[in-house]
């Protein structure tokens, strides 16, 4: 049996068994599917199985189905050359459905270059059915020299959902590289704080493979979260720059980024987006910044490509992951000059209680304070200065 893209054929064969069960027990997880060749006759629209509802528009009378292509998130039809129904066979969640269902979003990503949702349908706690107006995709190759554009539109999108962001959840983004780490035995490790700043959004997921045009505008045609984020991650709102570093190594996949242009996709998202979320602070490498969020989506990368088998891919991230420990060393030097800032303090109070013993004359721990509070201003400003820039 031939695998589709959408099935995880790096983790397990398909099978005639497969094709109609319900859950699929793969090395990672167990997955919630339904066969989505029922589908593909005109009168599955009309009878849908148990269990299942439907929101907003739902096609009535449908005359033709046919393929228009397939993805790793799934199977996208054509209903009557009036819609573009995407079938997910596996259910990963509603990320996708609810930014139509979800009144306040939906409103504020309305004047967004993003292509909503229209109607579907779910079951069993996730999407099996989305409904989008009838488009064709673009294709990677037609989106070249919109880079700008690309990433424009990404962040303006998250901008709109600023009203609903959540505080820093530090913990939970650490423990999602971990899980991942640990599954793929990467030999890699990586933990970052991030700031107050850093704040997390509401999903939208993004592909370069998903967009298409509406009159000189490119759309983005949002994604389901994907089955190996579902299969290794715990469920979680990720901040801004964490979709923007994810767009700008989709597209380093395709065609591998300098410096320069690394720089160009920053100062764009920099331009559009909230100025808190790109403070100093917020995009300094030694608190995560912009490289934790580049290596979160290799890694996310890797799994993907372990998932479905694709080697060169695999092959590439682990490339790219191989570097990881020459950024992390230059990171282990700031440390130790941050160490600097406290045998500033600790000379201070030996300063204090040597004056107070009568060890050191007044003039002696005046002299001994100063200086410590010298070398820990000192040791701060050279940790900030060979902070590694983000790009």
């Amino acid at each position: 049996m031939e695998d589709a893209p959408w099935w995880p054929s790096g983790l397990l064969e398909r099978t005639a068994e497969h094709a109609t069960s319900d859950l699929v027990r793969t090395p990672w997880g167990l997955l919630t599917h339904w066969d989505i060749e029922t589908a593909m006759n005109e009168v599955w629209w009309e009878d849908l199985f148990d269990g299942a509802q439907t929101w907003g528009e739902w096609p009535q009378n449908v005359a033709s189905v046919s393929l228009q292509h397939e993805s790793r998130a799934g199977r996208w039809v054509n209903l009557d050359t009036r819609y573009t129904a995407l079938l997910l066979p596996f259910a990963t969640g509603q990320d996708l459905s609810m930014l139509a269902r979800y009144t306040p979003w939906c409103e504020a990503l309305e004047p967004c270059d993003l292509l909503l949702p229209i109607g579907g349908m779910f079951a069993k706690g996730g999407d099996y059915v989305v409904l989008f107006p009838f488009h064709e995709p673009l294709g990677v190759e037609a989106l070249e020299g919109h880079q700008r554009s690309l990433a424009q539109g990404l962040t303006k999108v998250h901008a709109a959902l600023d009203f609903d962001a959540t505080p820093n959840t530090e913990r939970r983004w650490n423990d999602r590289l971990k899980a991942m780490e640990d599954e793929l035995q990467t030999k890699t490790l990586w933990r970052a704080p991030h700031t107050d700043q850093t704040v997390g959004l509401p999903p939208v997921h993004v592909s370069l493979e998903a967009i298409t045009r509406n009159d000189e505008r490119l759309l983005f045609v949002p994604q389901p979260r994907s089955v190996a984020d579902y299969l290794l991650c715990e469920e979680d709102r990720l901040p801004s720059l964490a979709g923007i570093m994810h767009l700008e190594q989709a597209w380093a996949k395709h065609t591998p980024l300098s410096e320069d242009q690394r720089q160009a996709w920053l100062a764009t998202w920099e331009e559009h987006a909230p100025k808190r979320w790109s403070s100093g602070r917020a995009l300094s490498t030694a608190l995560g910044g912009a490289w934790v969020w580049r290596y979160h989506a290799n890694i996310l990368q890797l799994a993907n490509a372990t998932l479905y088998g694709d080697s060169t891919e695999e092959e590439r991230c682990m490339s790219w992951l191989s570097d990881v420990s020459r950024l992390q060393a230059r990171l282990g030097n700031l440390r130790f000059l941050k160490s600097g800032l406290w045998v500033g303090v600790i000379g201070v109070v030996v300063a204090w209680f040597g004056t107070q013993w009568s060890t050191f004359s007044s003039g002696g721990g005046i002299a001994i304070a100063a200086s410590s509070v010298a070398f820990a201003w000192l040791s701060n400003r050279l940790y900030w200065r060979m902070d590694p820039p983000p790009y």
